[in-house]
């Protein structure tokens, strides 16, 4: 399963110090999932000790995962 990472994702985890490969974690393995705050979108959370990593995805006409942002 591939999921697409929008720049915005990108720059959100390049300003926050978060690798990309534990935001695909977060995303793949979440302890949980929330409702997100645009419309269809999906909160996936994980603890990684004391930081907790959050991915706000959604997906697109083609029925893919789209990370739209991380912190």
């Amino acid at each position: 399963m591939g999921v697409i990472f929008t720049n915005h994702a990108i720059n959100r985890l390049y300003n926050r110090g978060i690798a990309q490969s534990d935001a695909w974690d977060t995303f793949k393995h979440p302890e949980g999932i929330l409702e997100g705050s645009t419309l269809g979108s999906k909160k996936f959370y994980k603890n990684y000790g004391d930081q907790k990593i959050e991915v706000v995805a959604k997906q697109n006409e083609k029925e893919e995962w789209v990370v739209l942002s991380c912190w």
